[in-house]
């Protein structure tokens, strides 16, 4: 069964790294806008999306294949 989180981790892999490192730039600044805002939900999706585009990021960094 498929749910956002687990879509959005795949849907990652297939991104290049300057699109990881603006997604990330992106949802800090989207984040910081939905908490000025109250909204607790939109900020939870912002960084739970800037933490899969690191985790992807950090991977390739490392040295392992993209979606590895």
């Amino acid at each position: 069964m498929s749910n956002w989180h687990s879509d959005k981790i795949e849907s990652m892999k297939s991104k290049c790294d300057s699109s990881l490192r603006y997604i990330i730039k992106d949802c800090m600044e989207a984040a910081k806008a939905a908490q000025n805002l109250g909204n607790e939900a939109a900020e939870g999706r912002y960084l739970d999306e800037l933490h899969y585009a690191s985790m992807e990021l950090a991977k390739r960094l490392k040295g392992e294949k993209p979606g590895g």
